[in-house]
């Protein structure tokens, strides 16, 4: 067997494989064997069958499963030898002269191989990238506050409806049709404004006629609502009356002792102020994280720029066809690319920091990671302070999803690689507000 590169630029090759008999009979022969011993058929004994007869049903399918195994080893073998670096995985070339399965005795195989570009860049601190510390304010403090506020919240009865959101209880029913005792719903699914106008000012005990259909679009609501199948929607009557019973509304908590003790544990604040700084701790902590993201995106870009990549776009466009079977149109392939080149070179570049940084990530840091993404999902549904143990466990189970430990491990190795070239460069602070900073994303 011989195989050979054949470069046609520095981005593009053809990979040329030509097999003889020599390089696959002795394989395909164990294979008919195989299938001799364990063949099945009527009039003959297992084991029995004549190897005419053997060769004439399996001989054409050994052979193509042969020459595609000796292919694939060969190219994986090729390229590892030959330490070439290659973008997506080779294709058949476009120039593949037909196989002759029934009678070909040799074969030649042609593939397009697209070569990934050296990568090289040398930083210094004469190249410069920003740092936004986002200045907190008194929007941002209220809004945080106000989000503690609606988390511990409450549930409350009240004797007349606002019209708004009120979460009611009563009994649907009509002349002569259905009837649903203790139907709830909350105005917040209703979809016209008008309809809940109909509810304001209602107490207990009265009665509004509306059309189901108009109040609540969503068929799912509406089919749990009246308690019945989707299909059977189109039979009813939409008009009802509904007869309240209860009326309820979201009261927020109030600014006192027991959120501060909700929120953040018992006896862990003891004061506004103390509570204001515990809020505000919690904000810089988020601010800090958008501070880190919009590094990431500056020094991508700056990477990126610095790298001047030149990739074999033509080839990575058919091998984006190829792979995905058809499911994306060439057209749709074109306008997307742009963004798929530059997500390709950020992640060259990154293979290049980890290479000559010799940047690793051991099992401890991944556990920490997963540990700190676990306590900030938490702290989201106002679940702080949890035992270590507890937060130790969570996180395991989340890395023996290989989903979720894939996801952690390129975050910490791309964590890695923005501290090293950040420690390459010189990066300047910068306080801007967060109206300022959202501005920065805006093209």
């Amino acid at each position: 067997m011989n195989i050979a590169k054949e470069n046609v630029d520095a981005l593009n090759a053809v990979l040329k494989i030509n097999i003889e008999p020599s390089d696959y009979e002795g394989n395909l022969d164990k294979a008919l064997a195989n299938y001799r011993r364990n063949a099945r058929i009527d009039g003959f004994r297992p084991g029995k069958v004549p190897a005419g007869i053997i060769n004439k049903m399996y001989r054409k399918p050994a052979l193509v499963d042969e020459i595609n195994k000796l292919v694939s080893d060969s190219i994986s073998n090729f390229l590892k030898e030959s330490d070439t670096k290659i973008l997506g995985e080779p294709l058949p070339s476009e120039s593949q002269k037909a196989i002759d399965w029934d009678n070909d005795k040799a074969f030649e195989f042609c593939f397009d191989l697209g070569i990934a570009p050296a990568v090289d860049i040398k930083l210094t601190k004469r190249d410069k990238v920003n740092y936004y510390n986002i200045a907190i304010d008194d929007e941002m403090r209220n809004s945080y506050i106000t989000s503690y506020q609606s988390r511990f919240g409450k549930m409350s009865d009240v004797d007349v409806a606002e019209g708004k959101e009120d979460f009611l209880r009563g009994n649907l029913s009509q002349a002569d049709g259905l009837s649903i005792e203790n139907a709830a719903f909350s105005l917040r699914q209703v979809a016209k404004d008008e309809i809940k106008a109909q509810f304001a000012g209602k107490k207990d005990g009265d009665t509004v006629e509306f059309n189901v259909n108009e109040a609540f679009e969503n068929e799912t609501d509406r089919a749990a609502l009246l308690n019945v199948k989707k299909e059977e929607l189109g039979a009813i009557n939409p008009i009802f009356s509904f007869t309240i019973t209860e009326i309820k509304n979201f009261e927020k908590a109030e600014v006192n002792q027991e959120l501060y003790d909700k929120a953040f544990g018992e006896g862990n604040v003891k004061s506004y102020e103390e509570f204001v700084a515990k809020v505000d701790e919690e904000i810089r902590v988020n601010l800090a994280k958008e501070g880190d993201y919009k590094l990431l995106v500056d020094l991508r870009e700056k990477l990126i720029d610095k790298a001047d990549l030149q990739l074999p776009e033509e080839f990575l466009k058919r091998w984006i066809y190829v792979i995905n079977e058809g499911k994306f149109t060439k057209e749709a392939i074109e306008k997307e690319f742009p963004a798929f080149a530059e997500d390709m070179k950020w992640q060259l570049i990154k293979e290049f920091f980890v290479t000559t940084n010799n940047i690793e990530v051991s099992e401890e840091e991944l556990q920490a990671a997963a540990e700190e993404y676990a306590g900030y999902q938490f702290a989201q549904y106002g679940m702080r302070n949890l035992p270590q143990e507890y937060l130790t466990k969570y996180a395991s189970d989340i890395l023996q999803n290989k989903e979720e430990r894939r996801r952690i491990v390129e975050k910490k190795f791309e964590d890695k690689v923005v501290a090293a070239a950040k420690e390459l460069v010189k990066v300047e602070d910068k306080e801007v507000s967060a109206k300022d900073f959202d501005k920065l994303f805006e093209k």
